[in-house]
């Protein structure tokens, strides 16, 4: 993402913000993505859904937006959330 102000790169485990005169590195310390899976198999094995840490419609909400960032991307232009239907 590039700003007036500077650069932000993202990579999963790592995120870089970059000035005219500094560069900063954020490391992950964990694997969000390991424990997003470990909760859900918990969930499905146990039936516990006490460590999933977000509920039906904002999973989907979060669905539909990266929905919306790939049309986005692929027709080169914006995308209205409403024109991706429910």
């Amino acid at each position: 993402m590039y700003t007036e102000k500077g650069m932000t790169e993202w990579q999963p485990g790592q995120l870089e913000m970059k000035t005219p005169n500094k560069v900063e590195r954020f490391l992950a310390k964990h694997n969000p993505y390991k424990k997003e899976a470990e909760a859900f198999f918990h969930a499905v094995e146990t039936g516990d859904r006490s460590k999933i840490l977000s509920d039906y419609e904002e999973a989907w909400h979060s669905f539909k937006v990266a929905l919306a960032a790939e049309k986005s991307i692929s027709e080169k232009r914006l995308v209205d959330m409403n024109e991706i239907s429910e």
